[in-house]
């Protein structure tokens, strides 16, 4: 973080999955700031991750939605023990 913004303000904004692939657009803060967003394209936004908004002085800190999770197990060793794949299973919220 550029030691400029250290002083600023703090917020918070709660991104879902789907919202944190989306780096381009207006965006409002937890707090209510509304700001446009404009991030290279192949960004993945990480809680933790710090947008310093200068003009506002103020630093929003990202951090993650909770969101369902489906947790797919093996009966017995036998039946997961050859095949390991990791799954997302959404819908898009657009």
């Amino acid at each position: 973080m550029p030691a400029t913004a250290r002083g600023y303000a703090r917020d918070t904004i709660t991104l879902g999955w789907d919202d944190r692939l989306r780096v381009r657009g207006q965006r409002r803060s937890d707090g209510g700031i509304v700001f446009g967003l404009a991030l290279p394209r192949g960004t993945l936004v990480r809680r933790g991750d710090c947008l310093v908004l200068n003009e506002m002085n103020t630093v929003v800190v990202v951090t993650e939605r909770p969101e369902p999770v489906l947790l797919i197990e093996p009966r017995t060793p036998k039946n997961g023990g050859c095949l390991r794949t990791t799954l997302a299973i959404g819908t898009s919220r657009s």
